[in-house]
């Protein structure tokens, strides 16, 4: 049972390893550039043992997009886990966790463009809604955040207790994230300001102010 348990250890740190080489890849390049071959040279693995440990690209990209996902997490955890946030009123805990969101994408935009192309490639690939069920869950790994920080709003009488708090969630990040990925593309019209991060500022306000009471 030991002997078990710590092959079992040594199957997922290097099957985390691998993927981890993949996802650096993929926000480098982009996921469709990256060959499983290219993941194995650069995790100085065989492409077979690649293959054996995920049976698919797919597989990998899935798996390369939960780690990052839950990297980010780690990141900006202590700008929600502090004494001071906590110590704050509802709605100025929701303005800071935005606010956190805003940081990520000027400071981190190959993530941002990780996830405009993964969504293009799951489209792509039709990778079933079963193989995504880890890459969601860790998605909304942040919503339980933001849900107690809007409950206290509600509670403290700085935030409206007429929305649905999931429904205000995914509308603001889908907005978000959407306007994120357009300025990233770049220039299409005229119109179009690239790397113009002041839009996503506007946007971000006028979610903020949509919930304050």
């Amino acid at each position: 049972m030991e002997i078990k348990g710590k092959a079992d250890n040594f199957k997922n740190l290097r099957e985390n390893t691998i993927a981890y080489v993949a996802a650096e890849l993929f926000l480098n390049n982009g996921i469709e550039a990256v060959k499983m071959t290219d993941v194995a040279d650069a995790s100085q693995t065989g492409v077979a043992t690649v293959y054996r440990y995920f049976g698919t690209k797919e597989a990998l990209v899935v798996k390369a997009g939960i780690l990052l996902w839950q990297d980010l997490r780690r990141l900006v955890e202590n700008d929600y886990s502090s004494t001071e946030f906590k110590c704050r009123n509802g709605y100025d805990q929701l303005y800071a966790l935005y606010h956190s969101f805003l940081k990520v994408i000027k400071d981190h935009t190959n993530f941002i463009r990780f996830i405009g192309d993964f969504d293009a490639y799951v489209i792509r690939k039709s990778i079933p809604k079963e193989m995504l069920a880890g890459y969601e869950t860790s998605i909304h790994d942040f919503y339980p955040v933001f849900y107690e920080s809007f409950k206290r709003g509600v509670e403290d009488g700085s935030v409206r207790d007429d929305i649905d708090p999931l429904v205000f969630y995914n509308t603001a990040n889908h907005a978000m994230m959407a306007l994120s990925q357009k300025i990233l593309r770049g220039e299409i019209i005229s119109d179009d300001k690239p790397g113009d991060i002041l839009e996503i500022e506007v946007l971000e306000e006028i979610i903020i102010q949509y919930i304050k009471k």
